[in-house]
C-alpha cells in the first residue's frame, strides 16, 4: 500500500511559523513588528498575529465567504466576503474571480476547474511537528 501523502495542516503551520520565526531572532539581524501597513518595509517580518490579522482584514471570515457567479457585468457594488466569478470569454469552463476591496474591482485572476487525477482529503495525513523539523533542518543544512 503507498504512503499516504502529507499535508501541513493548521497545527503544522502554527509550528512551522514558531520555528521560523526562532530562526530568524538568532540568524538574521531584522526586526518583528506587529502590523502590516503601506510604511513596512522588507527589513521588518511581521508577526503571525499580524499576518493573520491583514489577511483575516483582507478577506474577511472564511467561514463566510461564498462563490456568487453573475451574468454578464459585476455589480455596481459588491458584497463583503463575497468572489464573484464571472464568465471568462477565452474558455468555456474558465471564470474570472473578483472582489469588492476598497470601493473597487479587484481581479484576483481566472478559475477553471477539473479535478481528475486531484488527491482527496482521504489521501492526506498531517505532518507531524518531527517532519517538519525534518524539512527546516534539511533546508537549512542542520542534521
Amino acid at each position: 500500500m503507498a504512503a499516504a501523502k502529507k499535508i501541513l495542516d493548521a497545527d503544522g503551520l502554527r509550528y512551522l511559523i514558531q520555528q521560523l520565526v526562532t530562526m530568524m531572532e538568532q540568524h538574521i539581524d531584522v526586526r518583528l513588528v506587529s502590523d502590516i501597513d503601506e510604511s513596512s518595509t522588507s527589513t521588518e517580518i511581521p508577526t503571525a498575529l499580524s499576518v493573520y490579522n491583514f489577511v483575516l482584514g483582507v478577506i474577511g471570515d472564511i467561514a463566510g465567504v461564498r462563490f456568487e457567479v453573475v451574468d454578464d457585468e459585476l455589480p455596481e457594488v459588491g458584497e463583503g466576503n463575497v468572489i464573484y466569478l464571472k464568465k471568462a470569454e477565452e474558455s468555456a469552463t474558465a471564470y474570472t474571480m473578483y472582489i469588492y476591496y476598497n470601493d473597487e474591482w479587484t481581479e484576483l485572476g481566472l478559475a477553471s476547474l477539473n479535478l481528475d487525477n486531484y488527491w482527496s482529503f482521504d489521501d492526506l495525513s498531517p505532518m507531524t511537528n518531527s517532519e517538519i523539523q525534518g524539512i527546516i533542518d534539511e533546508i537549512i543544512g542542520e542534521e
